[in-house]
């Protein structure tokens, strides 16, 4: 399953092996995961995940690499 929230596509997929759901933004460059017990909270936590993410990279403490 793919969810679309403020511009970035997140992937939603069922792990037999734990018995979870997990989850990964895939249109980041920045590694975006996790993972939760049901469907319902996978969406409210994705969506967390999004609104922490872009809280950081605006806070001023997220800085760019050293260009090489």
């Amino acid at each position: 399953m793919e969810l679309q929230y403020k511009g970035f596509i997140a992937r939603i997929f069922f792990s037999p092996d734990v018995g979870t759901f997990c989850g990964e933004v895939l249109n980041s460059i920045d590694l975006i995961s996790f993972q939760v017990e049901n469907l319902q909270e996978a969406i409210q936590v994705m969506q967390q995940a999004i609104d922490n993410y872009l809280e950081y990279l605006t806070s001023g403490t997220c800085k760019a690499l050293p260009e090489t």
